[in-house]
């Protein structure tokens, strides 16, 4: 999207935090029946270009607390709306997408995201495999699946010194 030449853009700043994530599928023991389900989560953030990710936090009791704030500056009117959230678990071998979710940041400064509020995860089912499984992983829109949820907040205000990270 090129903004017109008479439109001044406007420098933001994006505040999301990440407080925790519940129920999320043990992605280690795909078909397996264990009392203790395993998960090693990290979140992966995606907007305008700049990727950011939290620590690698154990589930406990089907529980992940990150309580982590990623900061991430942007020119208003944007390029892109979508701010993309992948949940991830962590492998030694590679990492395994648990699912994804979007946020409009319209929303965020519509004040819609000002308190915690849970957003459900989705992919693909965990039995499933093929070209769709990423897709469905990589694309909540595209996932069949609840994978869990995890609970957040978001803001955004007018800045003069962007902050990354």
């Amino acid at each position: 999207m090129n903004i017109p030449p008479h439109i001044k853009p406007n420098y933001k700043q994006l505040q999301i935090k990440f407080y925790k994530a519940e129920n999320l599928p043990d992605m280690d023991s795909i078909g397996e029946k264990r009392t203790n389900k395993e998960c090693q989560a990290f979140i992966v953030c995606e907007f305008v270009g700049k990727k950011l990710s939290t620590s690698i936090i154990e589930m406990k009791s089907n529980i992940v607390v990150w309580n982590e704030l990623m900061n991430i500056p942007f020119t208003y009117p944007t390029t892109s709306e979508k701010i993309i959230i992948k949940i991830y678990d962590n492998d030694l071998m590679k990492n395994d997408i648990i699912g994804s979710l979007e946020i409009n940041v319209n929303d965020i400064m519509n004040n819609e995201f000002n308190n915690p509020r849970f957003i459900n995860i989705y992919g693909a089912p965990e039995t499933c495999s093929g070209k769709f499984t990423n897709l469905m992983n990589e694309n909540g829109e595209a996932g069949s699946c609840w994978k869990g949820r995890i609970l957040v907040s978001a803001d955004v205000s007018e800045t003069t010194e962007p902050i990354v990270g």
